[in-house]
């Protein structure tokens, strides 16, 4: 099951930030679209499913996206460290 790691608006639209736990990829979905795909350990952003995506854009979203996935990463490793 995915995780959502974050949401971002982008214009009008909700740009949700999904990972599945333990991949080192997320998925940029663009109003319930998957929109991209993320490659957190390159540091890349792949347009998928037909999707342009300004390069300025994916920058962001590269960014959003690894800035969220640290974060969980400390967040369950704090919990584990709980436990």
């Amino acid at each position: 099951m995915p995780e959502l790691l974050g949401t971002v608006t982008w214009e009008d639209s909700r740009v949700d930030i999904t990972q599945r736990f333990g991949r080192d990829t997320a998925w940029i979905v663009i109003d319930g679209d998957l929109a991209a795909i993320v490659h957190l350990k390159g540091h890349f952003i792949r347009p998928h499913n037909g999707w342009t995506i300004p390069d300025d854009i994916q920058a962001w979203l590269l960014r959003e996206a690894i800035a969220a996935h640290i974060l969980q990463t400390f967040l369950r490793t704090g919990e584990e460290a709980d436990q």
